[in-house]
């Protein structure tokens, strides 16, 4: 933020944050008759009412200005149960976003999710869910944030395995086994 004044003596500027102290960061470079604010690493703490004030022995004038800081919006996604799931089951990711968040959008493999995907939006937050999951469902599911000042998002893999190939595996896994030990014995055996 840059302050001009002029006068006869030359005014002595300064500057305050919501009639208060500036903020630690601040830092003010002061030249023959303007000053500037400088206001690296801001954050939403910094938001609020700067004035610079000039003042000589004829009087004072004051300048004021309001900061708005745009914070970019952050969020984290969960799974449950897991991310891995049987056909049938049910998928629910839940995406949490700061306050900062405008806005949430949802894609599986950078798409839109499609309509037998449901959403419900609760604050900065939204969950995904399917009721029964299908094969066709498994891949990267995002959830994305944004804002003025950006987007961020996060992904999980989700994995639905056919009912069968799992029940398959299962009877077939054991009698497999079964029969590999019955070999190995009948060698030892002779």
């Amino acid at each position: 933020m840059n302050c001009a004044a002029k006068g006869i003596p030359r005014p002595v500027l300064s500057w305050t944050f919501n009639d208060g102290e500036l903020p630690p960061d601040a830092e003010i470079r002061t030249f023959s008759d303007q000053s500037i604010l400088q206001l690296s690493k801001t954050s939403k703490s910094m938001e609020g009412w700067y004035t610079c004030k000039a003042k000589n022995k004829a009087g004072e004038a004051c300048s004021n200005s309001t900061l708005h800081v745009l914070e970019k919006p952050t969020v984290t996604m969960t799974s449950k149960p897991l991310r891995s799931l049987l056909e049938g089951e049910r998928l629910t990711l839940a995406c949490q976003a700061n306050e900062a968040t405008k806005e949430i959008r949802w894609t599986k493999d950078g798409v839109p999710v499609n309509t037998r995907v449901k959403t419900y939006p609760t604050g900065n937050n939204s969950t995904l869910v399917i009721e029964k999951v299908l094969t066709s469902d498994s891949g990267k599911y995002s959830c994305k944030a944004a804002n003025k000042a950006g987007s961020t998002s996060s992904s999980v893999d989700i994995t639905v395995t056919d009912k069968t190939t799992v029940q398959w595996y299962f009877i077939v896994g054991p009698l497999l086994a079964v029969t590999v030990l019955a070999l190995i014995a009948f060698y030892l055996w002779k």
